[in-house]
Order: C-alpha cells, then structure tokens, then sequence
C-alpha cells in the first residue's frame, strides 16, 4: 500500500471511527461510571456537567409532576462492554455500550403506580485528552463546585473551594450518556417464551396422561401393568412439553421475522441519515464525530420535553422559533432510530431536521400510559475546521471579554453582560414538534 493510500486510510478510520477492542480500564471505568450514575446520591463525578445538566431537568420535570422515580438496572447475561472510537488532533473519543436489562417504578402522589421493564443499551460518549495535548493555562470548570480556572491553579488547589484537581481528575470524562431501546430479542424473553410453552404443555398433557394411566390400569392385570401405566402416565406430559419447545421456537422466529420486516425500513432510513449527515458536515469540519451529534441531539430534545417555557428561555441551547407545546412526559428512551428529514448549509450555517422515534411514558388525568412517538427536531450550528472537540457550555468562552464562564443557564457572560451565542461552538435546538 502506498503512502498516499495509507494516509487516507487512516484519515477515513479518523473520520468515520472504528470499533474497536475495549481492553480493561476502559471496561473498568465505564463499569465504576455506570455504579455511580445509579447507585449514589447523586450523578457520577464523570459526568460532564452539560450531560448532568439534563439529568437535573429530569429530576425537576418529575417533582413539577408530583411524581417519584425508582429504577433498578443490571448488565445482561453474558453481554461484555463493546465500542467505537474517534480522534483528532487533541482528544480520543469512545462510545461504550452495554445491553442492559431495566426496571422503572413511578408514583403520583395521589397514589397511581406504574413499573416498566425493558432491555435496554447504555451508551456513553467518553473523550480523553492526548498526551501533552493540554496546556498549563488551559482552563476548566471545577469539578467539586464548578468554578473554572487553569490546570494549574486547579493542580494548586479552586480558589473558591480549595479543592486541588489534577488532569487525572478531569479525564476521563462522560460528554453523553442515554439509554437505547434494544429492539433485539434478549435472552431473558427467550427464557419467558420457553418456560411459558413449555408450562402450557405441561398443563395440556397431564389430562392425557391420567386418562393413559387409567386405560392401562383397568384392563388386564399382569406383573408389569402398574409399572407401564406410570411410564405411560409420564410420557405424555413430556411429549407435550417437547410440543411447548417447538411451539416456543415458532413463537420467536415469527417474532424475529415481524421485528425485521417492521423496523427494516427504520434501520434503512437511519444509516441513510448518518451517511449523509456524515457527508455533509465533514466537507467543513473534519473533526465531526456522529456518536457525540447523536448524544447532543438526544440531550437537546429531553431538555425541550422536561423544561418549561420560562426555563427554556433562559438556556443558551434553546432558541426556539416557534412556540412548544407543554410535553406530560414522565420519561423519554430513544428507540435507536432517526429519519433525516432537511439538511442545507448556507455560509457555513448547517441545518439539520431529523425525526427522531422514541418510546415515552406519558401521564394524562393522572394515568401512567406507553406511547411512540416520533418528534421533528431541528438544530443548527456554525461549521468551523477549528471545532473544539472538549468544548462545553459550562465552560464557555465570552467572544468579547474572552472570560470563561458557566452559560448553560445564563445566557449573558457573566463578567461583562455581552450576549452569548454558542452556535459557533455547538449544536442548539430550534424548533421541535410531536408529529
């Protein structure tokens, strides 16, 4: 292969990313990621506090609703943590996945309950730096009280709350993290499909074997006829049981078959949508990476579905056009699907509108429902070959002043009051529409 060859290659593996072998701290890390997210008080330390920013929304939607979460969750039999990567210049970018096997509990404070199981994925987008890649002054928000400052005056200790920080402490670092609908058949409902068949055979049989034991019985008696009588009293519960078995694979291949043909079409639209996504954006930013769009896009529009009109304002992230409707959405799990609606550039201005499919839990009259629903999301963002990849509206730099400051809920730089804008920096969402 010749050099040109081999450049390109490795530019392609750069751009489109690889999967690749998740060797052990990346499996240990995301595993005590993982136990923090849902076993401590509150979000694991490694969130980004952009992703945590959500979670927070989250958690106000539903005291707003007078409603109580509970959620249980465990790694499915036999599944390891698999993944991608991405990288530039400055940073590494993974996406870790892992099936999942989820159990939700809600309660209205009148008294109504709901509990949901369902096999999920969990995916995180996690970035870490390069070597040397990240200077002294660099600055970054604290991650015990927030406050941004530079590597090194963190190394020495947060002016405003003592606590010393090295980069080991920074990174690695969680920028996305959402659930997944597993639209596959788990293990778990292979298990329900047999055992139910199979109990059902079980059922059906035990009256043909009776009436066996009693024609064997109640003809002529010889030696060996109560011994037949049993064996023939049991054989027949076992041959409708192997009937369950078979019945049982019939039920999953035809449901394996249905689930093809239904989301065939879906599977289609949404590698066509990150083909041409993927296409369009790299022609001006090559450092664009579909797993972090993906996440940003999710997170866009759960913040939309659990902020209200008056919060949503407020967020830098969010410059509607049009007015929103008011989402009774107890929680939102992306079903892994998305149809590329409109996608245009104009001076380097890209637009992108996606439908994005999702399997919600609604409230209406104070009743629990399942619902799938599919949004029309639009977002746009000024394409630049500079992108910063670690870029995070916590850490925002003011294009005026050029202090850092915190713009996920001020939309005005702290420090000198300009207006802040980070459509040249990230995604924003303006528009949004359950269709």
């Amino acid at each position: 292969m010749s050099e040109f060859s081999k450049e390109l290659d490795v530019e392609q593996k750069r751009i489109k990313g690889e999967n690749i072998r998740i060797n052990y701290s990346d499996k240990k890390f995301y595993e005590c990621f993982f136990n923090e997210y849902h076993f401590a008080e509150n979000s694991a330390q490694r969130l980004s506090r952009d992703a945590e920013f959500v979670y927070v929304q989250h958690k106000k939607k539903l005291r707003a609703m007078e409603i109580e979460m509970a959620e249980s969750v465990s790694p499915m039999p036999l599944s390891e943590v698999s993944g991608s990567s991405f990288s530039d210049e400055k940073y590494v970018r993974k996406r870790l996945t892992q099936p999942f096997y989820r159990r939700v509990k809600f309660r209205k404070k009148s008294g109504k309950s709901f509990e949901r199981r369902q096999s999920i994925f969990t995916d995180a987008n996690v970035i870490y730096p390069r070597a040397n890649s990240i200077a002294d002054n660099e600055k970054f928000p604290c991650p015990n009280c927030g406050k941004t400052a530079g590597l090194k005056q963190l190394e020495q200790g947060c002016e405003a709350c003592g606590e010393e920080t090295y980069i080991t402490g920074l990174f690695p670092k969680v920028k996305g993290f959402f659930y997944r609908k597993n639209n596959s058949i788990s293990i778990r409902d292979i298990g329900k499909t047999l055992l139910v068949c199979c109990i059902i055979g079980m059922i059906m049989g035990i009256p043909f074997g009776i009436s066996e034991f009693i024609k064997n019985v109640s003809g002529r008696f010889t030696q060996n006829t109560f011994s037949d009588a049993v064996a023939s009293a049991f054989t027949a519960p076992l041959e409708w049981i192997m009937i369950g078995v078979v019945a049982a694979v019939l039920v999953l291949l035809v449901r394996l078959i249905y689930d093809n043909i239904k989301n065939t079409s879906l599977i289609f639209e949404t590698n066509e949508a990150k083909k041409k996504i993927v296409q369009t954006v790299t022609e001006q930013e090559k450092t664009f990476c579909f797993d972090d769009f993906e996440a940003k896009v999710i997170s866009l529009l759960k913040l939309v579905i659990f902020t209200n009109e008056d919060e949503r304002e407020q967020l830098v992230c969010c410059q509607l056009k049009n007015p929103v409707r008011k989402f009774e959405i107890a929680d939102c799990l992306y079903m892994g699907y998305m149809k590329l609606a409109d996608i245009h550039t104009d001076y380097n201005l890209c637009s992108i509108s996606l439908d994005i499919y999702t399997e919600d839990i609604c409230v209406k009259e104070k009743k629990f429902y399942v619902k799938n629903n599919v949004f029309r999301i639009t977002v746009e963002k000024r394409l630049s070959e500079m992108n910063d990849t670690g870029f995070e509206l916590c850490n925002s730099t003011c294009p005026l002043c050029y202090e850092h400051f915190n713009s996920l809920e001020n939309p005005h730089c702290t420090f000198c009051d300009a207006e802040y804008n980070p459509i040249e920096n990230d995604w924003v969402v303006t528009d949004v529409k359950m269709k």
